[in-house]
């Protein structure tokens, strides 16, 4: 015998549907449907029944009361310098897909300059966030801000600090050996580098990494001839160009990043000279760009979708037991060897 249900709630007078009323149709509890669709602890079965019933009905949960009921807004903030590098933007996708995976929105709240970052903590506050992944240096005030409104923390591939902090990032330094290991495999034993800012943990870190690989070669930090960059394009061109001038002729150029090494690739074109026969040029990162035949880049590929979820796990961990440890979490780039890298001719 058919049971017979409530009718769906009148909608003449514009009433907004509830989670009584989902629950009524569906025939379980007030609190199963608020379980499904704050953390999906029910069952399949029930799952089923009351995802049925809201989309009859067309509720749609109140995620502000929710967050009331809960004391979580189930929001993460994603802290970053306005930046033109063209790698962000496929940052920002996997930690947008990390998010989805763990039930996590994410808001982005972006500085110009690095000195205002305090601000910008100000306004995250203002959203109620559960946790911020910072892609850039915070300070320790900062920080303590954050901890005392039970704000987890995670940097994300920034800067390390010099206080207690969980961070996620590649392993830069060990990414720069291993790259300055294989263009030494190639036997390339004249060094150009275009670094990055001095002030770039990251870029140091990179650069260290190939000069270790050097050093223990045999060939002095002296002897590689190097040029500032800025991970611009047009710090490349000119990075190359001053390289490429320089008295002491080099045949493997390292850049900072792909998007400088792009620029460089495309000066020393400009000049007359063919990468890689009459130059081979390597980088870090593994930007879509860096693939189109132009460039083939030979590269250390940032794994970011493994980036992605550690963060998230980490920041998640922080967030249900905020006393646990702080985390450090190195993770290894890959080595993609393109075309824009071969083996030195014998003489």
């Amino acid at each position: 015998m058919a049971r017979n249900r409530p009718p769906a709630p009148e909608t003449a007078d514009h009433k907004r549907t509830r989670a009584i009323d989902v629950a009524a149709i569906a025939g379980v509890s007030e609190s199963a449907v608020s379980r499904t669709f704050r953390d999906g602890s029910v069952s399949a079965h029930v799952r089923q029944r009351v995802l049925a019933a809201a989309r009859e009905l067309g509720y749609r949960p109140n995620a502000m009361a929710q967050a009331l009921l809960t004391r979580r807004s189930n929001v993460i903030a994603i802290l970053m310098t306005t930046n033109t590098n063209s790698h962000f933007p496929e940052v920002l996708s996997e930690l947008s897909h990390a998010a989805d995976a763990h039930r996590q929105r994410v808001m982005l709240f972006t500085v110009d300059d690095p000195a205002l970052v305090s601000d910008v903590v100000d306004q995250i506050l203002s959203y109620q966030v559960d946790g911020v992944l910072s892609l850039t240096a915070i300070s320790a005030a900062d920080a303590r801000i954050l901890e005392q409104q039970s704000v987890a923390l995670v940097l994300y591939n920034s800067p390390r600090a010099d206080y207690p902090v969980s961070l996620v990032s590649c392993d830069h330094r060990a990414a720069g050996r291993m790259l300055g290991e294989h263009l030494l495999g190639l036997g390339h034993r004249a060094f150009g580098m275009i670094e990055g800012p001095q002030r770039s943990t990251l870029a140091n870190d990179r650069a260290e990494g190939i000069y270790d690989a050097l050093t223990a070669h045999g060939i002095p930090r002296k002897d590689v001839v190097t040029a500032i960059g800025d991970f611009g394009y047009e710090r490349g061109r000119a990075g190359a160009a001053e390289v490429l001038t320089a008295k002491r002729p080099v045949t493997a150029l390292v850049c900072i990043n792909d998007i400088t090494a792009i620029g460089a690739i495309d000066e020393a074109t400009s000049r007359g000279l063919h990468v890689p026969d009459d130059l081979s040029v390597a980088s870090f990162d593994g930007v879509p760009a860096g693939t189109w035949d132009r460039y083939r880049l030979t590269t250390m590929r940032q794994p970011l979708p493994q980036l992605a979820n550690a963060a998230f796990e980490t920041i998640m961990r922080k967030i249900e037991t905020p006393r646990i440890a702080f985390e450090t979490r190195l993770i290894s780039c890959e080595l993609e060897a393109g075309g824009s890298a071969k083996a030195v001719a014998p003489d």
